[in-house]
């Protein structure tokens, strides 16, 4: 299972690797998840982490993701301890394998602190 290699690799519980935990249980896995970037995140008020990834078909005969309910990705209830999702991007890409990048923005709880 791709997860159990994920937690190999990263054996620290940080907040990219949940969210790659919960991307890979919410998609599925007939799809290859990868953290390609993260971006430190800060406004006047809030500081946080911007976390892309993309999202790339293993079979390419397989289900579209755009067959998937991709509009509930953006209201799912990630489980980040003393974090919030605060914004989820969807961007379709062009390459035929990519099916898509999404990026979320995980903010500190100032309420948990």
């Amino acid at each position: 299972m791709l997860v159990r290699h994920i937690r190999r690799a990263r054996k620290k519980r940080d907040t990219g690797t949940l969210l790659l935990e919960q991307l890979h249980d919410f998609i599925g896995s007939e799809y290859y998840i990868t953290l390609t970037k993260e971006k430190p995140w800060a406004s006047i008020t809030f500081s946080g982490m911007r976390y892309m990834f993309e999202i790339v078909r293993i079979n390419p005969d397989g289900k579209n993701l755009s067959e998937r309910p991709l509009n509930k990705l953006a209201n799912h209830e990630f489980e980040l301890p003393g974090q919030f999702v605060a914004d989820v991007l969807i961007r379709k890409t062009g390459s035929k394998n990519s099916a898509l990048q999404v990026e979320i923005l995980a903010i500190a709880d100032p309420v948990s602190e």
